[in-house]
């Protein structure tokens, strides 16, 4: 690791900065906020006016200038947002901000990383540099898409260049070169010419938070109520992700194009077996050739019949017929006969013509109730230059795997994908209650089902009246659970024990037995490992098969003076690694005198400490249409749930842009401004 007192940069920097959210960082009103001091030549002269070439007294090259630009061209990718403030340094040995494979150093890294916040790196590493005044803003804050950062520095031969900005529409992702920076010299010591390094630069995840869903996670920043707010990863604690965010479009479906004679030819695959996040075929589709001046929707506007058909239903005829009479010049047509499941595809052959170059379609996530794939409403062109002539196929496959996104029409209340009983796997045509939105939007729902637990799922232990030592305990998901299809609950592990156990710890990692009861529903190794505690003294599992929507659990405990806590784990079908429990401390259910608590009493302990709990022990997949989800995927089949390490993206779940769809990096030397 290399320290500030070890470090061979000769750049230093007075940084004025308050503490401040990414939306909200406020700064000093001087306008030199951001001094970059050179160092004096070996010599002791002054520095070199032209930033590069060796001394007239023959001494060693002396420091150099550079520009560094960081533009967010994310509009144009798949998950559009702002980038943060950010840290940048120049360094001579490896690593100076992280090391690949390692926890973060507590330098300050994961609060740009997790809040967009670089004043606590900046404090640490003096000879950092902060940038976070976008170009032309008038105050710090973030760079949205369009908006650049750029910070001028100096740098002596030998010396490269990091940096870290944070990905804000996620928990702890930063983008950054790699261990040795970015070079700024050729091998002769001279300034490297101006250019293009993006493609030195990746998506980090810093390790400290668990993910959420790009876009939709409810601990990101700017969703987040305050800093610091997301859970840790890898470790046990109440689940308070999405039941309902969808993944990015590059997680369930591929493009690809070939072109000849000016005729395009545009397949479209369910990428769902090979990604994993979300099992979902999807529907026939429409597809337009266009004017510039046409659209197929308006973002904010509200879906037209024809658009609420496919959207709700999968089917495109009704939008067909509409589109047909508003297209000018244009042309429309549907692809596909039947839903596209996944690994297979489906193609359609357009030819553009100067009067009608533009292309747009639209098809339905079928495991959602109004979920769409289609291009921005003002789509893409398929010619280009003067006289117009066909783009390259690559090109223009590039550009629809980049703006492709998933749309909410706004007519349907969404459900949980993959199991809502509206959704048109399970329910009729045009049956779900109408949304409260009605606007056509990016699909962002962060609603957690499970957030106010005893809407869902219904657990209450009373006094037994006929032997009041005993007490019943009885679990039930209720109408309205029923009513979303979810969740099924597996069978229950139970016990009796001491203040001095505990089935897990909230914060801690979760233990193998409940890792296995976590993730497949397996109650086997916690029972034995309870029944081999002495600080239990009575456990079992009640049930032998999974317990659908609705149906009755009820049995019955024994607590006594000297074991007077109940506990119990049941995992939560479909998902991950989900569980029912109270908290880790369980439920009393006798006074210090020995004698059975009020029933009272005793519920209002289960309203405070029922909960669903994520085991950190298995990425989180979308809703409940998850290929490693139980009941779908092998035993112990899912991706790992991070492991606090400072690792490079993608996570192998949730599917993030590419460092190129997100921000455009370039440095030259100030002389060739």
């Amino acid at each position: 690791m290399s320290t500030p007192a070890q470090s061979t940069t000769r750049v230093t920097a007075i940084v004025t900065i308050c503490l401040g959210l990414i939306f909200s960082v406020g700064c000093s009103d001087d306008d030199d906020a951001f001094v970059v001091a050179q160092a004096p030549d070996d010599d002791g002269g002054p520095p070199d006016d032209d930033g590069g070439p060796p001394d007239d007294d023959g001494g060693p090259p002396g420091p150099s200038t550079f520009v560094l630009r960081i533009e967010n061209v994310s509009d144009t990718g798949p998950l559009p947002g702002p980038i943060s403030p950010g840290v940048a340094l120049t360094h001579s040995e490896s690593a100076p901000l992280f090391t690949v494979g390692m926890a973060d150093r507590g330098e300050g890294l994961s609060a740009i990383a997790e809040d967009g916040d670089p004043t606590s790196l900046a404090s640490t590493l003096s000879e950092a540099l902060v940038f976070d005044t976008p170009v032309d803003a008038a105050e710090a804050g973030p760079a949205l898409p369009g908006s650049a950062y750029e910070l001028t520095f100096s740098a002596e031969p030998g010396e490269s260049l990091s940096f870290a900005t944070m990905l804000v529409q996620t928990n702890d992702v930063f983008l950054g070169p790699g261990e040795d920076g970015i070079p700024l010299f050729d091998d002769k010591d001279a300034p490297l010419a101006e250019r293009d390094v993006t493609d030195l630069v990746s998506l980090w995840d810093v390790g400290s938070e668990a993910n959420e869903p790009p876009g939709a996670g409810p601990n990101q920043a700017p969703r987040q109520a305050e800093p610091n707010t997301g859970a840790s990863e890898g470790v046990v604690r109440r689940f308070t992700g999405s039941s309902h965010a969808l993944p990015l479009p590059s997680a369930l479906i591929g493009i690809d194009v070939t072109e000849t004679d000016g005729a395009y030819t545009i397949t479209l695959t369910n990428t769902a077996p090979t990604s994993g996040t979300l099992l979902s075929p999807f529907s026939p589709g429409v597809y337009v050739l266009h004017p510039s001046s046409v659209s197929l929707f308006e973002e904010g506007g509200t879906a037209s019949a024809g658009l609420e058909t496919l959207a709700e239903d999968g089917d495109p005829a009704g939008w067909l017929a509409e589109l047909t009479q508003n297209l000018g010049d244009g042309s429309a047509n549907t692809f596909g006969t039947e839903p596209v499941m996944g690994g297979d595809s489906v193609s359609f052959t357009v030819t553009p013509t100067p009067e009608t170059p533009i292309l747009s379609f639209a098809t339905m996530v079928i495991a959602t109730n109004d979920a769409f794939f289609a291009l921005p409403p003002s789509g893409i062109s398929l010619l280009s230059g003067d006289p117009a002539g066909p783009r390259a196929a690559d090109e223009v496959a590039a550009e629809l795997r980049s703006r492709i996104a998933i749309w909410d029409a706004g007519t349907e209340i969404d459900q949980i994908p993959g199991v809502g009983p509206d959704q048109p796997q399970r329910g009729g045509a045009d049956v779900g209650a109408e949304d409260p939105d009605p606007t056509i939007r990016r699909a962002a729902n962060a609603t957690n089902i499970f957030a106010n637990i005893s809407d869902i799922i219904d657990v209450q232990v009373v006094n037994n009246a006929e032997d009041p030592a005993q007490f019943n305990v009885s679990i039930q998901v209720t109408p309205e659970g029923v009513a979303n299809g979810f969740p099924i609950l597996t069978p229950v592990a139970w016990a009796i024990h001491t203040s001095a156990t505990a089935l897990f710890t909230s914060g801690m990692p979760a233990s193998a037995p409940l890792e296995a009861l976590a993730e497949d529903g397996d109650p086997a190794m916690l029972a034995t490992a309870l029944q081999a505690d002495p600080e239990v003294e009575t456990s079992g599992v009640f049930g032998n098969a999974p317990f659908p929507p609705g149906e009755l659990i009820n049995f019955i405990v024994t607590p006594t003076m000297a074991f007077p806590i109940l506990s119990f784990a049941s995992m939560v079908v479909p998902s991950n690694d989900l569980f029912l429990a109270f908290g880790s401390a369980g439920i009393s259910l006798l006074g210090p005198d020995g004698t059975p608590r009020p029933d009272a009493d005793i519920a209002t302990d289960i309203a405070a400490n029922l909960a669903v709990w994520d085991a950190g022990t298995e990425q989180n997949e979308s809703g409940a249409g998850g290929a490693d989800q139980a009941p779908r995927g092998m035993p112990n089949t899912g991706e790992a749930e991070g492991n606090g390490q400072v690792r490079q993206l993608p996570d192998g779940v949730w599917v993030y842009p590419s460092a190129t769809e997100s921000v455009r990096v370039t440095i030259r030397p100030e002389s060739d401004s």
